[in-house]
């Protein structure tokens, strides 16, 4: 059976020989630099005797018997503000640095910046610079809020114009430690107590793209400012944040004038197909293509397809963040939940993805309602909860630009049907769209690896798309 779609013009998978070379070139600088600084802290902690770990976990497990906590009625649910929220989530003792707007605020200002160092980069760019900075964007409602990014290009300006691409990543959990521009220094970390795994899965596309002569910048999404809690599945949220952040590239080095190409999977797909299906929040920016793979376009689908999954955690990360902003969900969903749930929702937004497989994946969430209800059923039947989610649903809109979307027919994490549905509404108004349908096939027990495998054994095509895409546009 053949493993790719021949519907497109990526049909034809590349030779293994050339996926090969590909990776070699992302993979051999990426390893070689991980390495180094693993040997490097191992080194700095026997000189001195003391723990260095720049990536440690920031997360505080929530204390106290779960079995045993109090019920929350919707009244005192409705009223609580966001101490009482972050003190529910158990993040109460949890630091921040909370960055505060400037009253002249404008959605795309620099606030602050730090250099950093993203691994492999240097060798895939010589003299590279790579610098993180927050910067104000704009959540669903309007309300201006800070947020944070990376950008990378060359130390000098060369003398040929590098388009840039704005990567929206995939799910890496919701807790500051697993965010992007902080998992990027580390690559892979692993930690026993509390249970979790930092692991910086978009790294060999940023290398990618890097290699292919495109500048980058790359999201943390968003947060609630009040309380911390990420905006998760809010591809309203997530668009404005990568908008944003291109714009405030352009005060950091990148020429504000260059095609602009967009980058996103998973979680990343949803804010690169919301931002296409509006583009007329882009008059700020110039986009020339965009590459959106497994984007989520129905999350009350998805909640049924990943519950009893490997990703069963992302759905209390959703919940999550809509407990934190919507005083009518927390009311309606809040006195539902069982000590159990109540005991995940906790853990799980204090970790990153992959400590949330290990401590929620392959769980059935009945357990976790006091009715047995899962946390698909209760998104469904409660009427906020599922207006809430209703609101984020994609493909309502005329992309102004070429776009490749992908899926993967088995995939078990984001449902192939509900992406062809998107594909059909963009085609429906004409717009130029390139579709990828993976055939890999199924693999047992939902463990998400027809969701990402088909992602990774694609990317140097999906790379030169992209890249083919924005070089026609800078001519």
């Amino acid at each position: 059976m053949a493993l790719f779609s021949r519907s497109t013009p990526l049909a034809r998978p590349y030779s293994p020989v050339r996926l090969m070379r590909t990776w070699s070139k992302i993979g051999v600088p990426l390893v070689a630099d991980f390495w180094t600084q693993v040997l490097k802290e191992s080194a700095e902690e026997f000189l001195t005797d003391q723990p260095v770990r720049p990536w440690q976990i920031q997360g505080v497990a929530p204390t106290g018997d779960t079995r045993r906590s109090p019920v929350i009625d919707a009244a005192t649910a409705a009223a609580m503000d966001a101490a009482s929220i972050r003190g529910f989530f158990g993040l109460d003792r949890c630091p921040r640095q909370a960055v505060r707007l400037p009253g002249d605020a404008a959605a795309g200002d620099v606030l602050r910046t730090v250099p950093v160092t993203v691994l492999g980069t240097p060798k895939v760019i010589r003299r590279c610079a790579a610098t993180r900075f927050d910067y104000v964007t704009r959540d669903d409602r309007g309300e201006l809020i800070p947020a944070g990014a990376v950008v990378v290009r060359p130390e000098k300006t060369p003398a040929r114009k590098r388009p840039l691409v704005a990567v929206a990543p995939s799910t890496q959990g919701v807790a500051p430690h697993c965010d992007p521009s902080r998992s990027c220094q580390v690559g892979v970390r692993v930690s026993s107590q509390p249970v979790d795994a930092v692991i910086a899965y978009e790294l060999p596309v940023i290398l990618a793209l890097l290699a292919k002569g495109m500048d980058v910048v790359f999201i943390d999404y968003p947060r609630d400012p009040a309380t911390g809690i990420q905006l998760y599945a809010n591809h309203t949220a997530a668009g404005r944040a990568l908008i944003d952040a291109v714009v405030a590239a352009g005060q950091l080095g990148i020429d504000p004038d260059v095609p602009v190409g967009l980058w996103g999977f998973s979680q990343g797909g949803g804010a690169t197909a919301w931002v296409t299906d509006h583009g007329e929040e882009t008059a700020a920016i110039n986009v020339a293509a965009a590459f959106t793979g497994a984007p989520p376009c129905d999350l009350l689908e998805v909640g049924a397809s990943v519950d009893g999954g490997a990703a069963t955690g992302v759905l209390c990360y959703a919940m999550a963040a809509l407990i934190a902003t919507r005083p009518d969900v927390r009311a309606a969903l809040l006195p539902e939940l069982s000590p159990t749930g109540i005991a995940k929702l906790r853990a799980s937004i204090s970790t990153c993805a992959g400590g949330t497989v290990v401590t929620a994946g392959w769980r059935p969430t009945t357990s976790w309602s006091n009715d047995g209800r899962s946390l698909a059923e209760l998104a469904l039947d409660i009427e906020p909860v599922r207006a809430a989610l209703s609101a984020q649903t994609l493909g309502g809109g005329t992309p102004r630009w070429p776009v490749l979307v992908a899926t993967a027919r088995h995939d078990d994490v984001i449902p192939a049907a509900q992406v062809r549905r998107l594909v059909r509404a963009w085609k429906a108004t004409g717009a130029e769209v390139v579709f990828h349908d993976n055939r890999l096939p199924g693999i047992p027990l939902r463990t998400a690896s027809n969701h990402f495998v088909p992602y990774y054994l694609m990317l140097p095509a999906f790379v030169d798309w992209l890249a083919a895409r924005l070089a026609a546009a800078g001519r």
